[in-house]
């Protein structure tokens, strides 16, 4: 997808997101696994076999597109390990007879995921590989903080016709090791933890520096820190 497409509908998304935070009504939650699909940033070690001078590590650039020997720019966004492997091989038979490849992901950084609201540490966070528990991801967020509202957390997958949303009881994950509360997050998901005091919301809100944090204060659905 072209790059400025792409990022075209990256802001649709999370608008459209913001827009139902509040009001969206709960919906029925299923998910596929999905295989992990590369994006810039992300890297990749790619092996031909019998040819060391081929072989190495590359990071995708912000095009989403691999410098390879022999092949040049190669566009890589969107393909799993296996369709790269794929392509390259393909582009190879050109020079090498019968090339082995293999490629292996070993840097996951395109695809992330926001905690937001009552944690030590809001923002974006890169998840490896296709998905992150909602656990795991708190606990990179810094854990909640003392004001968290932790009995209704909502988790936003953001949609062009429609997010989803759902509402974790979070104090069941962490307190009472209830596996069905923990739910598995995928990129572009969005975590929100309210706060039990509406004025604090506000005050940690404002100090995200992420686009959402932007949208939810500009759109009024939480209150401007006073300075």
């Amino acid at each position: 997808m072209n790059l400025v497409r792409r990022n075209l509908v990256e802001r649709m998304m999370w608008i459209i997101s913001v827009l139902f935070l509040l009001n969206i009504p709960i919906e029925g939650w299923a998910k596929d696994k999905i295989s992990y699909f590369l994006g810039p940033g992300d890297v990749v070690k790619v092996f031909v076999w019998e040819h060391p001078e081929l072989s190495g590590e590359i990071t995708v650039d912000p095009a989403g597109n691999i410098s390879f020997l022999l092949l040049g720019d190669v566009m890589v966004e969107g393909l799993t390990e296996e369709e790269l492997e794929g392509v390259l091989t393909e582009g190879l038979c050109r020079y090498i007879m019968n090339p082995n490849v293999s490629v292996t992901i070993v840097g996951y950084h395109s695809k992330k995921i926001y905690i937001l609201g009552e944690v030590h540490r809001p923002g974006e966070y890169p998840i490896g590989g296709g998905v992150i528990s909602l656990k795991e991801s708190i606990v990179k967020a810094g854990l909640p903080t003392t004001s968290a509202a932790l009995r209704r957390v909502r988790v936003i997958t953001p949609q062009i016709t429609k997010p989803r949303v759902k509402v974790v009881n979070l104090d069941k994950v962490l307190n009472k090791g209830d596996l069905k509360e923990n739910i598995d997050l995928h990129a572009g998901d969005v975590v929100y933890i309210p706060s039990n005091i509406p004025t604090k919301i506000g005050n940690v809100l404002d100090k995200i520096t992420s686009p959402i944090s932007k949208i939810l204060v500009f759109l009024g659905l939480v209150g401007e820190t006073t300075k």
